[in-house]
């Protein structure tokens, strides 16, 4: 029993608002609650990419995680485990990942709003 994760959720939506009538969503398979830390674990579960760590979408779901179950970002750890409940990887991204792949976010929608009102001719 000691083992077993306390999972406070699970398909759990999520949806950031990056302006520009941008919305990005997902969904994180399960969130645990770290007793000893008291902190949360945004899970995603399946196949893990080789460089799931480097992807912008990490540090993301960390922060609207952390932004949806309101508590410090660095309470939040997220990653992946396989579908059988073994390997869990996990990491807390420090502030200015964080920060910066928001950037990259809203970067990314601006430049698709800017090129959406130039092919409509606005």
């Amino acid at each position: 029993m000691r083992e077993s994760p306390v999972v406070s959720n699970w398909k759990l939506r999520l949806e950031f608002d990056l302006s520009a009538g941008w919305i990005l969503g997902g969904e994180v398979s399960r969130v645990d609650i770290d007793l000893p830390s008291e902190g949360y674990h945004g899970i995603l579960i399946g196949n893990r990419p080789n460089n799931w760590r480097r992807q912008v979408r990490m540090p993301l779901i960390q922060r609207v995680l952390a932004a949806r179950l309101q508590r410090p970002e660095a309470e939040i750890l997220v990653g992946f485990q396989d579908i059988d409940g073994s390997d869990l990887e996990l990491v807390s991204f420090p502030r200015a990942i964080t920060d910066q792949a928001e950037r990259s976010a809203r970067e990314l929608a601006r430049e698709l709003s800017d090129e959406l009102r130039r092919q409509r001719g606005f």
